[in-house]
């Protein structure tokens, strides 16, 4: 499913965050494999998260959309290990990347 989710084979990008935000074992072991369709070795936190979001439409709650870029966070820091302290480091900083996007793209800008 990770596979054919990656590809868009039978799905639409606004179907792929539906598929890995969901909080129980199969939809998480998917996303774990979801993410290891990328490589993010070598680049800046950023460009990753933009790869990577330009995948998919990351939609749904907040935490839904939280579950999403933890995945994120951990595939990153295994790409670069190093680059930060900790998983936790990778996620606020990506979280902080999201939040100043919406100020300045978002509704009303």
């Amino acid at each position: 499913l990770a596979k054919r989710l990656y590809h868009l084979d039978g799905f639409k990008k606004s179907d792929v965050s539906r598929h890995l935000s969901k909080n129980n074992e199969f939809s998480r072991a998917v996303a774990e494999e979801y993410v290891k369709h990328f490589e993010f070795s070598g680049t800046t936190l950023d460009e990753a998260l933009r790869t990577f979001l330009a995948r998919f439409a990351l939609n749904g709650e907040t935490q839904e959309r939280e579950r999403v870029l933890v995945h994120f966070s951990r595939r990153y820091l295994e790409c670069n290990p190093g680059a930060f302290n900790s998983q936790d480091a990778v996620h606020t900083l990506t979280c902080a990347i999201m939040l100043l996007n919406t100020d300045l793209h978002g509704c009303g800008s």
